[in-house]
């Protein structure tokens, strides 16, 4: 029985009862949650423009920060919250758009490319209006080759445009690209908040604190815990690894508890299908010796697929590979990663020496080469 089934599967409804995130318990973020909380508190309080900018690796908590400090109570009726991800946009300028739908602004006449749309957000700001807190999620995929959206959004938090911005990405380096010419030109100088990878023993405590030491009567063992956490920990620091690792093999030994195996739930079963989950998470970071994972094949396959298809074409963007591994794996009926973690393994496969990134940016428009 795959995965896919057993959410379907009746006796394992909600599964683990384990989301994606991590709702508003965030260990080990505590620190990033006071901080921008109170950037936003103070901004709000004060009637000021801002911005930030967070990073930070895959997860490592920034998405579910910003998600909790929009929910409290004085942000949330301070502000109008406007959170976008910017993954998906068909280009860049594409945000325009979607911003005005959300401030429920239209532009003028019926025209509807991206200047009207940048117009009429840009005249909505110079009015009077309740303060905005904009959250662009995977900001760097907002890139483009003069920049000029990022430095139009970031020049909105300059005057009195009523608009504090935060900005979320993975990449560190976008700071060094971007911000100093920003400075420059617009004067903006952002909050900088990095999020570093999650520890050996924070992955701990948020496997223990977010699922709990018993689910449903399956218990973990310390030590299966403790190893996830230190093979994680060495390999990303993504705490949503371990999450779905500790969900996959709390849903297996659910459904062989329906199927009758009596042991199916013993400290000692399931702690083995954990080391044996946290085993795979090891060797698929990928050593010289490891196998070649499944999600790094279907990766170079989507791009020995576009060049056997399209041999004249000179340029694969990883936006473009994405969208074709999207495809692959839909006819194979497997799960697909998002642009941004894709992104990252792009960067996984560069490091074997299959692929390269041509140029220093790495978002949905650099471009791949073999």
């Amino acid at each position: 029985m795959v995965i896919s089934e057993l959410r379907n599967c009746p006796y394992c409804a909600g599964g683990s009862d384990v989301g994606d995130d991590f709702g508003t318990n965030l260990p080990g973020r505590d620190d990033k949650v006071r901080e921008l909380t109170s950037f936003v508190l103070a901004h709000l309080e004060a009637g000021t423009c801002g911005s930030a900018y967070v990073s930070g690796p895959p997860g490592t908590g920034k998405t579910a920060t910003l998600k909790s400090i929009t929910s409290h109570p004085k942000v949330s009726s301070g502000y109008r919250i406007v959170y976008i991800n910017c993954t998906g946009m068909r280009c860049s300028s594409a945000v325009y758009a979607e911003i005005a739908k959300r401030l429920g602004v239209r532009p003028a006449g019926s025209t509807r490319s991206e200047k009207s749309y940048l117009a009429a957000i840009e005249n909505y700001l110079a009015s009077s209006h309740k303060m905005i807190l904009l959250v662009l999620d995977e900001m760097d995929q907002l890139e483009s080759r003069n920049q000029s959206v990022l430095y139009t959004v970031f020049s909105w938090t300059t005057g009195d445009s009523g608009l504090v911005l935060i900005g979320v990405a993975n990449a560190l380096d976008l700071t060094d690209r971007l911000l100093p010419r920003i400075a420059t030109r617009g004067g903006v100088q952002p909050l900088l908040v990095h999020f570093p990878p999650y520890t050996r023993n924070q992955i701990i405590d948020i496997v223990r604190t977010v699922l709990g030491d018993s689910k449903k009567g399956v218990t973990f063992g310390r030590g299966a815990v403790e190893l996830l956490a230190s093979k994680v920990s060495s390999v990303s620091g993504d705490a949503r690894r371990a999450i779905d690792i500790t969900r996959r093999t709390i849903d297996v030994a659910l459904v062989d508890k329906h199927m009758g195996y009596a042991y199916a739930t013993s400290q000692t079963l399931v702690s083995s299908g954990l080391l044996d989950a946290a085993d795979s998470q090891g060797s698929a970071s990928g050593g010289a010796d490891s196998c070649f994972p499944l999600q790094q094949k279907l990766l170079v396959c989507s791009l020995l697929l576009i060049r056997h298809n399209s041999p004249k074409s000179k340029e694969v963007t990883v936006g473009m590979l994405h969208q074709v591994y999207q495809r692959v794996c839909e006819r194979r009926n497997l799960s697909a990663v998002d642009l941004s973690e894709f992104v990252s393994l792009v960067e996984l496969v560069e490091a074997r020496g299959v692929m390269k990134i041509v140029g220093k940016t790495k978002n949905r428009l650099a471009k791949v080469g073999v």
